[in-house]
C-alpha cells in the first residue's frame, strides 16, 4: 500500500497533483493548477498524496465550507440554511486515483486520512451521479445523501450531495 502523506498545493507534489486531477477527473491542465491554486487560498485547505517511492498514484484535498464558495452557495440554494449537515463543515473537494491504480482501495485511504485530520464537525462532498463506484465507496463509509439530481449549472452533468457527521 502507498504511504499517504500531506502535500501543500505550491510544494513539490504540485505538477503530480495535476497530473491526477487531468488523469482521474478529466480537468484539463491548466484548469487543474488553477483550481488547486483557488481552493488552496481558503481557509482549511489541506490535502494528502499516495506515494508509492516517489511517484504520486493518488490525492484528495479539500477546504471549510463557507458561503461566498460558488459550490457551497449552489448547494445553499438548495437546502435550509438550518440544515444541519452545512453547519460547521469542510468539503471534500476532489479525491482522485490515477487510472492504473483505481480499485487498489487507495482513494479509501486517502479519504479516510482525509476525514480523521479535519478539524469540523460535518463533511461534504459532490459526486457525478452515475459515478457508482465513488457513491459506493462513500456509502460504505458512512456518507448520507443530502440532495440527488443535482445540476449546479443547466445541462450540467447531474450530481449528487453527500454529508457525514464525524464523531469528534
Amino acid at each position: 500500500m502507498p504511504v499517504i502523506v500531506p502535500f501543500e498545493a505550491t510544494g513539490v507534489h504540485r505538477l503530480a497533483v495535476q497530473r491526477v486531477l487531468v488523469n482521474a477527473l478529466d480537468y484539463s491542465p491548466s484548469a487543474a493548477l488553477s483550481h488547486l491554486d483557488k481552493q488552496a487560498r481558503q481557509p482549511d485547505f489541506f490535502g494528502f498524496v499516495a506515494l508509492e517511492d516517489t511517484r504520486v498514484l493518488g490525492m484528495g484535498f479539500g477546504c471549510q465550507a463557507l458561503p461566498g464558495q460558488w459550490w457551497f452557495d449552489r448547494l445553499l440554494e438548495r437546502v435550509q440554511p438550518d440544515e444541519p449537515a452545512v453547519q460547521n463543515a469542510w468539503c471534500l473537494v476532489e479525491l482522485g486515483v490515477l487510472t492504473p491504480y483505481q480499485g487498489q482501495r487507495i482513494g479509501g485511504a486517502l479519504h479516510d486520512r482525509l476525514l480523521t485530520t479535519q478539524p469540523h464537525a460535518n463533511v461534504l462532498l459532490s459526486a457525478y451521479q452515475h459515478n457508482t463506484r465513488a457513491r459506493r465507496m462513500y456509502e460504505r463509509r458512512g456518507w448520507q445523501y443530502l440532495l440527488k439530481d443535482v445540476q449546479f449549472v443547466p445541462g450540467a452533468t447531474p450530481a449528487v450531495i453527500m454529508h457525514q457527521t464525524l464523531k469528534k
